[in-house]
This record gives C-alpha cells, sequence and structure tokens, in this order.
C-alpha cells in the first residue's frame, strides 16, 4: 500500500504556540473553511505524493550525509499571505523572511529526492506555513486585513523530518524520520 509522504523542516512547540494563538484570534474574522492543527505546522521543503517507503528511504540514504554537516541556523516568521485567487485564497500561511541556509537545506533534500527518481513539483521554493485552507466568506477575502496580522517569532532549525500524511486523523502528519543537522 503507498502513503503520501514528505520532506519538512518542523517546528519547535513555542514557535507553533506563537502561530496558533495569532490563528486563534484571526479565526473569528477570517472565516476559513479548514484551520491547521497546531501540530501540523511545518515548512515543506519536497513533496513526495503517494509511493513505495522503499523509494523514500533511498532518498533518506543520499541526503543524510549533507544534512548531517549542515550546522543549526535562524528562521523567522515575519507575515501573514495567501495562495490562490486574491477574492478567495484556497492557503493562508505564514511567511519566513528570506534565507540562504534554509534554501541550501532544500537544494540538498530535493535534488536527493530527484536523484532517486522522484518527480516533484518545478515551482520556485515559497517557504512558508500553511495555517488554514479554503476561503468561504460570504464576501471576498480582505488583503488589508494581512496587515493587521503582524506576526514575528525566531526558532533554530536543526532538523529535517519526513512525514507520513494519515488523512483520516487529527493531527495529520506523523513522524517516520529524522536527520539531525550537526550541532
Amino acid at each position: 500500500m503507498s502513503h503520501h509522504y514528505f520532506f519538512a523542516v518542523p517546528l519547535p512547540p513555542r514557535t507553533k504556540k506563537v502561530i496558533k494563538e495569532k490563528c486563534d484570534q484571526l479565526s473569528n474574522i477570517l472565516p476559513f473553511h479548514k484551520w491547521v492543527h497546531i501540530e501540523d505546522y511545518h515548512i515543506t521543503l519536497a513533496f513526495l505524493g503517494g509511493i513505495e517507503l522503499a523509494k523514500v528511504e533511498q532518498a533518506i540514504l543520499e541526503m543524510s550525509s549533507p544534512l548531517q554537516k549542515l550546522t543549526p541556523f535562524s528562521l523567522s516568521l515575519h507575515s501573514f499571505g495567501t495562495f490562490g485567487k486574491p477574492s478567495q485564497p484556497r492557503i493562508f500561511w505564514v511567511g519566513i523572511e528570506k534565507n540562504q541556509f534554509l534554501h541550501q537545506t532544500r537544494s540538498i533534500v530535493f535534488e536527493s529526492c530527484e536523484k532517486v527518481g522522484f518527480q516533484l513539483e518545478t515551482r520556485p521554493f515559497s517557504p512558508h506555513i500553511t495555517v488554514a485552507r479554503k476561503w468561504r466568506g460570504t464576501e471576498n477575502f480582505d488583503s488589508h486585513l494581512l496587515k493587521e496580522a503582524e506576526l514575528s517569532d525566531n526558532f533554530i532549525v536543526d532538523r529535517v523530518v519526513l512525514y507520513q500524511t494519515h488523512l483520516d486523523r487529527i493531527p495529520k502528519y506523523e513522524v517516520i524520520e529524522t536527520i539531525t543537522f550537526n550541532k
């Protein structure tokens, strides 16, 4: 049986709490259909889709050594944004300040997956944390609300994880493998 898997940067509990508290405030004024569970916050590096675990293990072997040589680095949350139609967005997210170390990490993961035969999305990497899905307001989404939704936090990235998706559970992402950076 195949499952859906993806590689991602997990968030520390304190950062998840900061995001969750802000989302709890925003959920009263932003009617999105589904708000993401606090334990499911992450930054996707490569979505693999429905595949066999044996192939994922090849990718893990390929990326482990280069990832384990990386030094932990700091990331900053900085704003909210949307993907999809501006008046009815399908994704509401928290943005990450541009960071060369995050892009380097993503490149290692992405290239390792491609090397073992995965066909990955080719659109540019746009690091974010999805916090809600599917606008369901009777009015159009007002992008001016994003200016009022300030958010800031810093956290240390020191690992990449492989998640398995369980659509029938909440939280729906299970950590299958962790690759820790050099400390």
